[in-house]
Protein backbone atom coordinates (compact mmCIF):
# COMPACT_ATOMS: atom_id res chain seq x y z
CA UNK A 1 0.00 0.00 0.00
CA UNK A 2 3.00 2.36 1.28
CA UNK A 3 4.90 1.81 -2.58
CA UNK A 4 1.41 2.55 -4.37
CA UNK A 5 0.67 5.49 -3.07
CA UNK A 6 4.53 6.87 -2.73
CA UNK A 7 5.35 6.19 -6.27
CA UNK A 8 2.13 7.99 -7.53
CA UNK A 9 2.90 10.37 -5.79
CA UNK A 10 6.33 11.17 -6.20
CA UNK A 11 5.63 10.40 -10.25
CA UNK A 12 3.00 12.74 -10.41
CA UNK A 13 5.63 15.52 -9.03
CA UNK A 14 8.42 14.35 -10.95
CA UNK A 15 6.59 14.12 -13.95
CA UNK A 16 4.89 17.69 -14.00
CA UNK A 17 7.13 19.93 -12.07
CA UNK A 18 10.76 17.69 -11.61
CA UNK A 19 12.54 21.02 -12.53
CA UNK A 20 10.50 23.35 -11.36
CA UNK A 21 11.30 21.66 -7.88
CA UNK A 22 14.33 20.20 -8.62
CA UNK A 23 14.85 19.75 -4.59
CA UNK A 24 11.50 17.59 -4.38
CA UNK A 25 12.33 15.48 -7.06
CA UNK A 26 16.12 14.54 -6.46
CA UNK A 27 14.87 13.51 -3.19
CA UNK A 28 12.17 11.90 -4.43
CA UNK A 29 14.25 10.00 -6.79
CA UNK A 30 16.54 8.55 -3.89
CA UNK A 31 13.47 7.75 -2.32
CA UNK A 32 12.15 5.97 -5.11
CA UNK A 33 15.76 4.50 -6.16
CA UNK A 34 16.20 3.43 -2.27
CA UNK A 35 12.79 1.45 -1.18
CA UNK A 36 12.33 -0.29 -5.56
CA UNK A 37 15.66 -1.10 -6.35
CA UNK A 38 17.47 -2.41 -3.13
CA UNK A 39 15.34 -5.39 -3.06
CA UNK A 40 15.99 -6.14 -6.53
CA UNK A 41 19.72 -6.43 -5.86
CA UNK A 42 19.64 -7.75 -2.27
CA UNK A 43 17.60 -9.55 0.48
CA UNK A 44 15.96 -7.02 1.71
CA UNK A 45 12.08 -6.76 1.46
CA UNK A 46 10.01 -4.32 1.44
CA UNK A 47 8.94 -3.39 5.14
CA UNK A 48 8.73 -0.46 7.08
CA UNK A 49 12.18 -0.03 8.15
CA UNK A 50 13.40 -0.16 4.61
CA UNK A 51 10.48 2.49 3.90
CA UNK A 52 12.20 4.93 6.65
CA UNK A 53 15.61 4.47 5.73
CA UNK A 54 14.44 5.47 2.20
CA UNK A 55 12.30 8.34 3.32
CA UNK A 56 16.07 9.35 5.51
CA UNK A 57 17.45 9.03 2.00
CA UNK A 58 15.16 11.14 0.45
CA UNK A 59 14.88 13.91 2.87
CA UNK A 60 18.56 14.37 3.08
CA UNK A 61 19.20 14.54 -0.51
CA UNK A 62 16.42 16.54 -1.25
CA UNK A 63 17.69 18.96 2.03
CA UNK A 64 21.13 19.02 -0.02
CA UNK A 65 19.70 19.26 -3.43
CA UNK A 66 18.20 22.48 -1.87
CA UNK A 67 21.29 23.93 -0.35
CA UNK A 68 23.79 23.38 -3.05
CA UNK A 69 21.55 23.04 -6.36
CA UNK A 70 23.52 21.53 -9.63
CA UNK A 71 26.02 19.40 -8.08
CA UNK A 72 23.20 17.72 -6.40
CA UNK A 73 20.78 17.49 -9.53
CA UNK A 74 23.88 16.01 -11.52
CA UNK A 75 23.95 13.41 -8.39
CA UNK A 76 20.27 12.99 -9.02
CA UNK A 77 20.77 12.47 -12.43
CA UNK A 78 22.91 9.73 -12.15
CA UNK A 79 20.29 8.14 -9.43
CA UNK A 80 17.38 8.78 -12.31
CA UNK A 81 19.48 7.32 -15.03
CA UNK A 82 20.48 4.45 -13.13
CA UNK A 83 16.97 3.67 -12.06
CA UNK A 84 15.67 4.12 -15.51
CA UNK A 85 18.57 1.82 -17.04
CA UNK A 86 16.68 -1.16 -14.66
CA UNK A 87 13.04 -0.65 -14.27
CA UNK A 88 12.10 0.57 -18.08
CA UNK A 89 12.88 -2.81 -19.53
CA UNK A 90 11.26 -4.28 -16.32
CA UNK A 91 7.90 -2.08 -17.33
CA UNK A 92 8.11 -3.05 -20.75
CA UNK A 93 7.72 -6.59 -19.69
CA UNK A 94 11.03 -7.77 -19.29
CA UNK A 95 11.79 -9.88 -16.31
CA UNK A 96 14.79 -9.26 -14.54
CA UNK A 97 17.24 -12.51 -15.09
CA UNK A 98 19.30 -9.64 -17.20
CA UNK A 99 19.68 -7.26 -13.84
CA UNK A 100 23.75 -6.87 -12.83
CA UNK A 101 25.13 -3.03 -11.04
CA UNK A 102 26.60 -2.59 -14.43
CA UNK A 103 23.41 -2.14 -15.81
CA UNK A 104 22.93 0.34 -13.14
CA UNK A 105 26.18 1.96 -13.38
CA UNK A 106 25.89 2.60 -17.46
CA UNK A 107 22.71 4.27 -17.30
CA UNK A 108 23.72 6.33 -14.46
CA UNK A 109 26.78 7.56 -15.79
CA UNK A 110 25.30 7.88 -19.21
CA UNK A 111 22.53 10.28 -17.42
CA UNK A 112 25.58 12.36 -15.17
CA UNK A 113 27.39 13.20 -18.42
CA UNK A 114 24.45 14.36 -20.40
CA UNK A 115 23.53 16.56 -17.34
CA UNK A 116 26.21 18.33 -17.45
CA UNK A 117 26.47 18.88 -20.91
CA UNK A 118 22.78 19.51 -21.74
CA UNK A 119 21.78 20.38 -17.73
CA UNK A 120 17.90 21.51 -18.19
CA UNK A 121 16.72 19.46 -21.02
CA UNK A 122 18.66 16.47 -19.01
CA UNK A 123 16.56 16.78 -15.61
CA UNK A 124 13.22 17.61 -17.57
CA UNK A 125 13.47 14.12 -19.82
CA UNK A 126 14.80 12.51 -16.67
CA UNK A 127 12.29 13.50 -14.37
CA UNK A 128 9.18 12.98 -16.80
CA UNK A 129 10.29 9.90 -17.76
CA UNK A 130 10.91 8.41 -13.87
CA UNK A 131 7.39 9.78 -13.19
CA UNK A 132 5.88 8.09 -16.15
CA UNK A 133 7.61 4.92 -14.95
CA UNK A 134 6.06 5.26 -11.09
CA UNK A 135 3.00 6.36 -12.33
CA UNK A 136 2.71 2.80 -14.25
CA UNK A 137 4.37 1.22 -11.53
CA UNK A 138 0.61 1.70 -9.94
CA UNK A 139 -1.21 0.68 -12.84
CA UNK A 140 -2.20 -2.72 -14.15
CA UNK A 141 -1.71 -2.54 -17.96
CA UNK A 142 -0.65 -5.55 -20.67
CA UNK A 143 3.05 -5.39 -22.41
CA UNK A 144 1.84 -3.07 -25.27
CA UNK A 145 -0.84 -0.95 -23.29
CA UNK A 146 2.15 -0.20 -20.97
CA UNK A 147 4.20 0.67 -23.79
CA UNK A 148 1.79 3.20 -25.43
CA UNK A 149 0.75 4.74 -22.04
CA UNK A 150 4.51 5.20 -21.20
CA UNK A 151 5.11 7.15 -24.24
CA UNK A 152 2.20 9.53 -24.01
CA UNK A 153 3.19 10.13 -19.98
CA UNK A 154 6.27 10.97 -21.01
CA UNK A 155 5.69 13.34 -23.56
CA UNK A 156 2.88 14.98 -21.67
CA UNK A 157 5.42 15.57 -18.81
CA UNK A 158 8.07 16.77 -21.24
CA UNK A 159 5.49 19.08 -22.59
CA UNK A 160 4.05 20.70 -19.23
CA UNK A 161 7.93 21.09 -17.83
CA UNK A 162 8.84 22.73 -20.89
CA UNK A 163 5.60 25.05 -20.99
CA UNK A 164 6.68 25.79 -16.92
CA UNK A 165 10.50 26.29 -17.89
CA UNK A 166 9.81 29.23 -20.39
CA UNK A 167 7.28 31.07 -18.36
CA UNK A 168 9.20 30.34 -15.18
CA UNK A 169 12.76 30.11 -16.09
CA UNK A 170 14.40 30.21 -12.68
CA UNK A 171 18.11 29.36 -12.16
CA UNK A 172 19.30 26.36 -10.37
CA UNK A 173 22.36 27.41 -8.20
CA UNK A 174 25.19 26.19 -8.09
Amino acid sequence: MYASFISLAIGFIALVTGRQVYWLCSGGVTLVTIFILSPLVSDLQQTNELLVTAALGGICVGLFTALFGRPMMIAAAFLAGGYLAVMLPVQLGLGLAWLNWVVYLMGGLFAMVNALIWFDTVIIILSALVGSSLILNTLDLGDFDRLIAFSGISIFGIAVQTILMRYYPEEIAG
